[in-house]
């Protein structure tokens, strides 16, 4: 057993205001491309921060977007990773949207207070043998727990989910690294990486999201994508069909435009196949779902886990 703290499901279904169950609102413009598929080999994964519910945003706060939300996440998505939520944007969102199920506890006391990093699931087609939230700290197991030079706590989720008809399982990592703490970023990479490797081992089936607030070339981003002994090789999913893209910005103060670097990512390790991938620049009467654009991916798993 791993020294990360386990939320059972037992607590999962005791906090069903955070760990509920959600679905498929209807048809709307697709998130970026994602196809609706009958091939069961491939998940459409999102990873997106919908930006807390802050008053101070006038007319771009919570209320007045809840619905442009919701048009993306009621898309052909059978994974998400969402950052930034407070409890009752995701009651919110799991009430308009009962297709998935989902886990995640606030960073703050470990149940609903504070931003909650949910991975949502298609309940459908996954279930969940193991779940977690764990804190990005030297105590990772502690709530609420700060090290390095965090500004503020800062938390991943993971679960292994399996499929109910292959009954192959994978792995889901979503998290939010801190925006000032470069040594924050830097060491939720090293902690984040052991996790998978204790916890994963050596399958490929590994999906890692989430707003990194580092970009591509960054030295934590790049604990993951580079060639190392004793680490996983990830690649970003988006430069695998993207790879020459140079506007990739996907943080864009209510702006728009695509200025800046891919700070929010789908990361996959090499062996998975990559079949699309996009950023969302979806917006409507020059307005926006959030002040981050969705990253989105659709991947296929190459491996049999009888080969790892």
């Amino acid at each position: 057993m791993s020294h990360i703290k386990r939320f059972t499901c037992a607590f999962f279904v005791l906090g069903a205001v955070i760990l509920a169950v959600l679905v498929h609102s209807g048809p709307v413009q697709k998130a970026g491309g994602a196809t609706e598929s009958d091939d069961l080999g491939r998940i459409s994964v999102l990873t997106f921060n919908i930006r807390f519910d802050h008053p101070g945003d006038g007319p771009n706060a919570w209320p007045h977007r809840r619905e442009m939300v919701n048009q993306i996440l009621s898309q052909d998505w059978q994974v998400i990773g969402l950052q930034e939520v407070l409890s009752h944007q995701l009651t919110e969102i799991l009430d308009a949207n009962p297709r998935f199920a989902s886990v995640g506890v606030g960073r703050d006391d470990g149940v609903l207070s504070g931003e909650v990093a949910p991975i949502l699931y298609d309940r459908s087609r996954f279930t969940v043998a193991q779940a977690a939230t764990f804190w990005l700290s030297d105590t990772p197991d502690e709530v609420a727990s700060v090290s390095w030079d965090n500004v503020i706590t800062r938390i991943c989720t993971w679960a292994e989910l399996v499929d109910l008809d292959s009954r192959d399982s994978f792995w889901v990592y979503n998290t939010h690294w801190d925006h000032v703490g470069a040594k924050s970023r830097l060491e939720s990479a090293k902690l984040i990486s052991k996790h998978i490797e204790s916890h994963a081992g050596s399958t490929s089936r590994v999906i890692l999201m989430g707003d990194f607030n580092a970009g591509e070339n960054s030295e934590p981003m790049k604990w993951f994508t580079q060639e190392a002994k004793g680490r996983k090789t990830f690649r970003h999913a988006f430069r695998a069909i993207h790879p020459e893209a140079e506007q990739v910005g996907t943080f864009h103060a209510w702006r728009g435009g695509t200025n800046g670097g891919m700070i929010d990512s789908v990361l996959v390790p090499f062996g998975v196949r990559v079949i699309d991938s996009g950023i969302n620049h979806w917006s409507e009467d020059g307005r926006y779902p959030s002040d981050h654009y969705p990253v989105w991916a659709e991947i296929e798993w190459e491996d049999s886990p009888n080969e790892n």
